[in-house]
């Protein structure tokens, strides 16, 4: 039976926050080791990692517990990281699509999202701020839709149709964009 398979999108340069936000460390952890262990701790063992900018700095380290994608084009955007993942996993039974940059994801909210999924047998997502975003689920029916995405453009407008699965996560809504919110959860 084919597996779900996780891609942690850590391909962007830092912009509003000034340096490499994918190596912050919290609890002696960097934030996308972190985001790897929730992954794993949910019984997701196909993990990739999506680097682009800084990914000289970011590779040494990454945990064992994920592979390593390069992204040569990340300056396009997230469309172009987001298409190079999925064309990497598209015999998966569905695809998990996560960012690097929120620590408060818990790995119940992605068990949650796992076995909606597996029930629904359809894209399912997480809600907050009243919106639907990621972490996510998607079904083989939207691989190719991801694979055309193009410039900064994410999977957010396929989360948006009105027969979507979303799940609540407070947890999700808090993500490090901006020195004070990297502040914020080390205080």
């Amino acid at each position: 039976m084919k597996a779900i398979s996780a891609l942690i999108l850590a391909a962007g340069e830092s912009k509003r926050f000034g340096s490499p936000k994918q190596l912050l460390e919290i609890d002696g952890r960097t934030l996308l080791n972190r985001v790897i262990s929730v992954v794993n701790e949910a019984d997701v063992h196909d993990v990739t990692v999506v680097l682009g900018a800084h990914a000289e700095l970011i590779i040494p380290t990454i945990s064992n517990e994920a592979s390593i994608l390069q992204n040569p084009h990340w300056k396009e955007g997230m469309g172009s990281t987001l298409r190079m993942g999925v064309s990497q996993k598209m015999g998966s039974k569905g695809i998990m699509v996560l960012v690097a940059d929120q620590p408060n994801l818990k790995p119940d909210h992605l068990k949650n999202l796992i076995d909606t999924f597996v029930r629904v047998n359809d894209t399912v997502c997480s809600r907050y701020n009243n919106i639907n975003g990621v972490p996510a689920i998607f079904h083989p029916s939207q691989f190719k839709a991801l694979t055309q995405l193009k410039g900064d453009q994410g999977a957010r407008k396929l989360l948006e149709v009105e027969s979507i699965t979303a799940i609540r996560c407070t947890e999700c809504a808090f993500d490090i964009d901006t020195l004070e919110d990297w502040e914020t959860i080390v205080k």
